[in-house]
């Protein structure tokens, strides 16, 4: 029976401290949002981005984004530009392996290939 209680009290703190992080979680969720349209509201008008992987793009352009002059330094900075690559005769690509690896991991950075495949 001590068992059995101890299991119901020990479940019903761990149910607790679920709730307490989840409104945390969507506090913080909030502010990110908050922020990000304040800074740059663009970004969370494109389909698939929200406002964590915008946090993660500004946080990978930083405080001087005048440095990236095109789409291509962008992409290299990502680490998603091609890199040309040959071995005798052969020629062919590969991704740039350096970069920043979170916005790499940005799911922006690697839409659907068909328009149709987004679920709303």
């Amino acid at each position: 029976m001590a068992v059995l209680q101890a299991t119901r009290i020990t479940l019903y703190l761990l149910a607790q401290r679920i709730g307490q992080l989840t409104e945390q979680i969507q506090g913080l969720e909030g502010r990110l949002a908050r922020l990000v349209g304040r800074h740059a509201p663009q970004l969370l008008t494109v389909v698939g981005i929200g406002p964590d992987t915008a946090v993660t793009l500004l946080i990978t352009v930083g405080g001087n984004p005048e440095r990236l002059g095109s789409e291509a330094s962008f992409a290299a900075l990502c680490g998603v530009s091609p890199v040309e690559r040959s071995s005798g005769s052969r020629q062919y690509r590969r991704l740039n392996r350096g970069g920043d690896r979170d916005a790499n991991a940005a799911p922006a950075l690697a839409p659907p290939r068909h328009r149709s495949s987004i679920r709303f």
